[in-house]
Order: C-alpha cells, then sequence, then structure tokens
C-alpha cells in the first residue's frame, strides 16, 4: 500500500525500463551480426558537394590504415569460405571425390587438387575454411558456371536422344 493507503498499481514502462529494452534488443543484434568497420572520409575542407580533394582523401586513407589493409588483403589470401559452404557449392567439380571423401577439409582439397587443378600458392586449407587469393573466387565461379553448362548439354542432348 502507498502512503495514503491505497495499492500501487503496475503502470506503464519507466524510462530506464523501456532503454533497457532497446538495449537488449541491440545486444541480440549485435551478436547475430559480422563485425565490419566504417571508415568516414572527409572529402574536401570548404564543406561543398561534389567537390573531392584526392591529397586529402589520400592523406585520409594513409592515416585511418586502409592502404595498408588493402595491401595486406592483396598480399595475403582476403577471401574465404567455411567448408560445408564450399562443398555444397563446389561439390559438381568432382562429384565422385567429394562423396568419397571423409572430411570436408579432404572434399575441398578433391576439388582444388583433383578438379581444378589450382596451384597450391593460391589457396590454404585452414582447419574450418578454404582461405583465397585475390580473384580465385571469380576464377572457381566460373569454373563451375562452365561445368554446369556442360552437364546442362548433356542433359539435354540425352533428352533429345543424341547422347555421345
Amino acid at each position: 500500500k502507498g502512503a495514503a493507503g491505497r495499492k500501487k498499481k503496475g503502470g506503464g514502462k519507466t524510462v530506464s525500463s523501456y532503454f533497457k529494452g532497446q538495449l537488449d534488443d541491440l545486444m541480440v543484434i549485435l551478436y547475430k551480426t559480422e563485425p565490419h568497420f566504417i571508415r568516414c572520409v572527409v572529402p574536401n575542407t570548404h564543406k561543398m558537394p561534389t567537390m573531392y580533394q584526392s591529397d586529402l582523401i589520400m592523406h585520409q586513407y594513409q592515416c585511418n590504415g586502409v592502404l595498408a589493409g588493402i595491401a595486406i588483403c592483396r598480399a595475403g589470401f582476403p577471401n574465404k569460405m567455411l567448408y560445408p559452404e564450399f562443398k555444397s557449392r563446389y561439390n559438381i567439380l568432382a562429384a565422385k571425390a567429394v562423396a568419397k571423401a571423409k572430411s570436408d577439409k579432404s572434399a575441398a582439397s578433391a576439388v582444388l587438387d583433383g578438379a581444378v587443378k589450382l596451384d597450391k600458392d593460391k589457396f590454404r586449407l585452414g582447419h574450418t575454411k578454404v582461405f583465397f587469393r585475390a580473384g580465385i573466387l571469380g576464377f572457381m565461379e566460373e569454373f563451375r558456371e562452365d561445368k554446369i553448362g556442360s552437364v546442362l548439354s548433356w542433359l539435354q542432348s540425352g533428352a533429345r536422344g543424341v547422347v555421345g
């Protein structure tokens, strides 16, 4: 009972409980995402639209470490893919070898070494992911599209009765 002898009623949300609910929702969203960094760059010192000072922009990129990050990515393996994702996407390139493989890592090795015959310096097999040098995923996609095209041509020729 309150000071005047009446019962307290469960009123609306307080500001702090509303804030806590919003914070909890935000934390749920943050835990579901992968971290990415956004770097803001000032295009000019005059605050004019569509006017760019390239020396100012390059200076900001150097100070923020963007150019160093790009150099590291180009020197290393900027693209990566989890083994299950790799296996499901590129299974078509070496289906028999992938079916015989005892692990996702050996399946990836069978595709990259056997079917695609990719140089060892173009990729690395990690514990949970396949790492690729720049441009290799594009090559893999082209290789996959060619394989899908040949499979579809084979199916069409079989449907027409001209299997060769």
